[in-house]
């Protein structure tokens, strides 16, 4: 899989890449549909959000794709006429930020492991919490086709969610 553009954000003064995608509940509310043939930007777009006072905001689109007629819908003024900055209300869910040097590069999805997680939780578009986690010692994430030669048994929940059981040798 190729590496993914990440969307941006301001939290706190400081611009760092998400790899949240606070927009694509936004566009599923409204039954808009992403058609990209960019396997670097599967979403189509890439947003810039910012936190300001504790309110998400989305201040940028940038499309990477047509739409479904074969047009560039997903932007900031098609979407938001008028509109410089929109309160995010419709978000519930984390914003996850990487910290520090990149430790590795997962093989599934290519996602980068920093040295911190920053876990920003946010309902209905207001933060509510953060929190960080230090991956420095945590054990390495093995490559996906490693472990579906060892898996036993293989569970998918969701797109974000998948169980691998590992044989015990």
């Amino acid at each position: 899989m190729t590496v993914q553009l990440d969307n941006k954000i301001i939290y706190k003064g400081e611009s760092y890449f998400t790899y949240s995608d606070p927009l694509a509940v936004y566009l599923s509310e409204q039954g808009i549909k992403v058609i990209s043939d960019c396997s670097a930007c599967w979403s189509g777009y890439v947003g810039t959000w910012e936190i300001v006072g504790s309110k998400l905001f989305i201040a940028k689109i940038e499309p990477f794709f047509l739409d479904e007629a074969d047009e560039k819908k997903i932007r900031m003024e098609s979407l938001f006429p008028c509109q410089e900055r929109v309160f995010a209300d419709w978000y519930t869910g984390e914003i996850h930020i990487g910290l520090g040097k990149v430790l590795y590069y997962t093989n599934v999805f290519h996602t980068p492991v920093c040295e911190e997680d920053l876990y920003i939780q946010i309902e209905n578009g207001i933060e509510v919490g953060a929190r960080i986690e230090d991956n420095r010692n945590k054990p390495i994430i093995e490559d996906f086709q490693s472990l579906l030669v060892k898996a036993k048994t293989i569970s998918c929940n969701n797109f974000n969610s998948i169980t691998v059981r590992l044989n015990q040798n």
